[in-house]
């Protein structure tokens, strides 16, 4: 396992690249530091796509 994350200027993560017990996923934030959207591999290894809002209010998507 491992990851890549950038910073904002003010040091607020912006964005993950990294490997996960079922592959790889990306994760992006917002610039107060909360979860926006995930892209990553899900228990079955198909892909899964998460969105929320800044209320943490969201879905994650996927294919069967």
């Amino acid at each position: 396992g491992g990851s890549v994350a950038t910073y904002s200027l003010s040091g607020k993560e912006l964005v993950t690249l990294g490997a996960t017990s079922n592959g790889g996923a990306i994760y992006v934030f917002n610039k107060t530091g909360e979860g926006i959207v995930s892209l990553e591999a899900g228990d079955y290894g198909n892909g899964e796509v998460g969105v929320w809002n800044r209320k943490g209010k969201g879905r994650v998507y996927g294919s069967q």
